[in-house]
């Protein structure tokens, strides 16, 4: 049940009509509730393995270089989630 729409005189931007229909869509499509939220596992819990991984993957290898314990790669990442790294 999706719509194609057009919005006239929007060629490369963004108007409040447009931001108000995908928060519509967003909204009906979505379940109210924390259902489909992404739940990231627990650093502390991760193997040295998935933590690279995740700090791989998360653009912050240049942070690990040097990084030995497992503890150095948990508050890493710990940081990088909470906005501090």
């Amino acid at each position: 049940e999706y719509e194609l729409k057009s919005y006239p005189g929007l060629v490369h931007s963004v108007n409040m009509e447009e931001i108000a229909d995908v928060l519509a869509f967003v909204q009906r499509v979505l379940p109210p509730d924390d259902s489909c939220k992404v739940k990231l596992k627990d650093p502390s819990e991760m193997s040295v393995k998935e933590l690279k991984a995740a700090i791989r993957k998360a653009g912050l290898g240049s942070k690990a270089v040097g990084l030995m314990e497992k503890g150095e790669f948990v508050k890493l990442l710990k940081d990088h989630r909470e906005g501090k790294a």
